[in-house]
């Protein structure tokens, strides 16, 4: 039975069917609907029953109910076994030190999503303008199927000084551009062991386990090495040089059209995707499918910039179709938050005193009625407290507590006659003589 906090809440939204969160080696579940779930995560946060902090041990931490009882909540806002939809831990939760709200939805989105998937996934997200970052399993391993001719390209790049010659060229087009497999068992062959070795140490890509035996898609990866090599392709570094970059996400960014899903899904039109996905059928477990990947550009004009990076493993994927729509719905929500110019603009105000009147909206409702991220109205926010309290419960939540324990007390009292009436029946039935 959930804890009466979460009942209240649940009261006070119109929903009882709250939702669950259970953790199995990188695997996130969600049972109840996602509009439940971005109900309740959109009420924890702006009547102050959840607080937010920041940082990856505790990613999201909150009183939740009882004021001054600070959890460290692995699941944002649990207590108990219960959960609003937020995966597990700093693993799975997304963080801001500047924009903690728009991580706690993005959170809540990507929860909501794996729930609805059987497949197990590991990702990360990287966006620097917002400070959003995103782990879900980000050290586990998964075969790395085509995306590690990313990391290919790379070491040879790095090997050769970014000065390749006209053949490794064409070969590395083909690679990267068509994920064509001769060209990669040229380059891996060509960039050798040692070699590859001396390029993940150095890229600090410690996880990461070459395939042996030419198997290159066995190679053992993680979600954060992955986020390793995107930032070393998007920042300058001792590793690759600036041609090098430019060089390796310019084939990225031209992959065929049959092969730009993923990480590409739900960018709006204009902005730039560099990319490279990964599939490959491992018998009774199914599909590996991986992408990974960085966006860039302006999604409207006048918008500001966006560039951040993305990785979504996957596997247990019962079809290669299944395997490509879950990475795909994943980076859709990344996609939708971090490329909206919402993801830009500055840190929401205070929650108002209307907060509860817009928590059933949809994103693209609060969007479009010019609401903030959260659902919260900007106007007219709620004077701060002088010390460092939570907001108190609004009326109707206390009115929802009451009727929940008076309620809780009548049934305690019913089942105490129950029991008494049960006990004199049995009592009159063994002084009665026997017949």
């Amino acid at each position: 039975m959930l804890p009466l906090d979460l009942l209240t809440f649940c009261y006070e939204l119109g929903i009882w069917g709250c939702g669950f969160m259970e953790r199995d080696v990188g695997r996130a579940r969600f049972e109840g609907t996602p509009a439940m779930t971005a109900r309740l995560v959109t009420v924890l946060l702006a009547t102050g029953a959840l607080g937010l902090g920041a940082g990856p041990a505790g990613a999201v931490t909150g009183t939740v109910g009882t004021v001054g009882t600070v959890r460290t909540v692995g699941t944002a806002g649990a207590v108990g076994a219960a959960s609003v939809g937020v995966p597990a831990g700093g693993q799975g939760a997304c963080w801001s030190g500047s924009q903690p709200q728009l991580a706690a939805r993005l959170s809540g989105q990507i929860a909501a999503v794996l729930g609805r998937r059987s497949s197990a996934v590991g990702m990360a997200v990287s966006d620097p303008a917002t400070g959003v970052t995103c782990e879900l399993a980000a050290s586990r391993h998964f075969d790395s199927a085509s995306i590690v001719k990313a990391t290919i390209l790379a070491a040879l790049l790095h090997g050769d000084d970014a000065r390749p010659s006209a053949s490794e060229r064409a070969t590395a087009t083909a690679m990267i551009t068509e994920s064509d497999n001769d060209a990669a068992t040229d380059l891996w062959n060509d960039v050798g062991p040692v070699a590859m070795r001396r390029f993940l140490n150095l890229a600090k890509m410690t996880q990461t386990v070459p395939g042996t035996g030419g198997y290159w898609g066995l190679t053992q990866v993680t979600a954060g090495d992955q986020m390793k090599l995107l930032h070393l392709l998007t920042t300058a570094n001792g590793v690759l040089s600036a041609a090098a970059r430019s060089y390796e996400l310019g084939l990225m960014a031209r992959v065929d059209p049959a092969q730009r899903w993923g990480i590409s899904a739900g960018v709006p039109a204009g902005m730039t995707v560099e990319l490279k996905n990964g599939w490959l059928p491992i018998g009774a477990a199914g599909w590996q499918i991986n992408s990974i990947g960085c966006v860039s550009g302006k999604a409207a004009p006048g918008a500001g910039r966006r560039e951040y990076c993305l990785a979504v493993l996957t596997d247990d994927n019962p079809t290669m179709a299944y395997g490509v729509q879950t990475v795909s719905e994943v980076a859709g929500v990344v996609n939708a938050e971090l490329s909206s110019p919402l993801a830009t603009a500055s840190p929401v105000a205070p929650a108002t005193a209307d907060a509860l009147t817009t928590a059933g909206l949809t994103a693209a409702q609060v969007r479009s009625a010019g609401l903030g991220p959260m659902g919260l109205r900007a106007p007219t926010p709620l004077a701060p407290p002088a010390a460092p309290a939570r907001p108190g419960l609004s009326g109707r939540l206390w009115a929802a507590i009451a009727a929940t324990v008076i309620a809780v007390a009548l049934l305690v009292a019913a089942l105490l006659v129950a029991d008494v009436r049960a006990r004199a029946k049995r009592a009159r039935r063994l002084a009665e003589p026997a017949k």
